[in-house]
């Protein structure tokens, strides 16, 4: 029967490499050893594994091929377990015990992938879009309500899951830094409005997915007061509630409150052009007419206003 076995190899050794369908799980016992993705002539570190780490536990486990390639940094020793090895070992544990591990093994996988489809897009939104992450399962709130990340730590995580250079990563945190939706305060990421970066990812999403090609053109009173919409129906945006009934009196209001009462009959007609807003049908097919009261896309307000707050914003890096 197979067993675990050690060697000692030297710097530069070749363990594995991306997309090899070798099965091997390795103990570091001494030494270092450099996991990273190869991107074009250029390897991107994406950790050191040193004394006590395990790497290479994915394939044994699924079978698939290496997510990444590894090799000695320095002279080191591991313990090499081959997947017979550990297949004798496991002998009798319960197989939804192992279900989970695949299951768990395979969401890393979809996780390794989608990041490498983001790092094919625009670089800039690669980061900003991965910083959006690392913001909602690591950030802290303070008293006054902003957000905060540990700028080492994120930095860390930004370079592993995009296989970027320090000096990309640094670049975008300063050009968010310039647009307003962060400040670098010691070795920490403060984001003072929270909303305001979740909204900027948002548009980067929708912008990436072409989702602004076939925008209405309105005018700025029409945009005005899709602000106004937008604020009032966020919470139903939030919810992914897609449509909404408003009375025309209250879009007129809405006007009257904007200095616009004199040109709501036209605004009116412009959101209705747009498809931002609709007059419901009678059950016959008849149209309610212009009184109202009107369906509101509200995603598609929404939209409106991410993009005339961000269109200007889309990273060229």
């Amino acid at each position: 029967m197979p067993q675990p076995f050690s060697k000692t190899l030297k710097a530069g050794a070749q363990l594995f490499r991306e997309n090899d369908h070798s099965r091997e799980l390795y103990l570091v016992q001494a030494g270092t050893v450099k996991i990273y993705r190869q991107i074009g002539a250029r390897e991107v570190e994406l950790a050191l594994m040193e004394k006590g780490a395990v790497f290479g536990e994915m394939a044994l486990i699924d079978g698939k091929p290496r997510s990444a390639s590894a090799k000695c940094a320095t002279d080191a020793v591991v313990t090499i377990i081959d997947a017979q090895s550990f297949e004798s070992k496991i002998r009798g544990v319960p197989p939804w015990y192992l279900s989970i591990i695949k299951i768990i093994s395979g969401k890393i996988r979809k996780a390794n992938k989608h990041l490498q489809i983001v790092g094919s897009w625009n670089r800039g939104c690669a980061v900003i879009l991965s910083l959006s992450h690392l913001l909602k399962r690591y950030g802290k709130d303070d008293e006054e309500g902003r957000r905060l990340l540990d700028l080492h730590d994120t930095k860390k995580h930004l370079i592993q899951l995009l296989g970027m250079t320090h000096q990309i990563i640094m670049q975008q945190l300063d050009y968010l830094h310039v647009k307003g939706f962060l400040e670098i305060k010691d070795d920490t990421l403060v984001f003072p409005d929270p909303a305001r970066f979740a909204g900027y990812c948002t548009f980067l999403r929708l912008h990436l997915r072409k989702g602004f090609e076939k925008m209405p053109s309105l005018s700025g009173d029409a945009i005005e007061l899709c602000g106004v919409l937008a604020e009032q129906k966020k919470e139903l945006f939030m919810q992914e509630v897609a449509s909404c009934e408003i009375p025309a009196e209250e879009i007129i209001g809405h006007c009257g409150t904007l200095g616009l009462q004199d040109k709501a009959a036209a605004i009116i007609t412009e959101l209705k052009q747009g498809g931002l807003i609709t007059a419901p049908k009678k059950e016959g097919g008849e149209a309610k007419g212009a009184a109202g009261p009107f369906s509101c896309d509200v995603t598609a307000v929404h939209k409106q206003i991410l993009y005339n707050n961000f269109s200007s914003m889309v990273p060229t890096a």
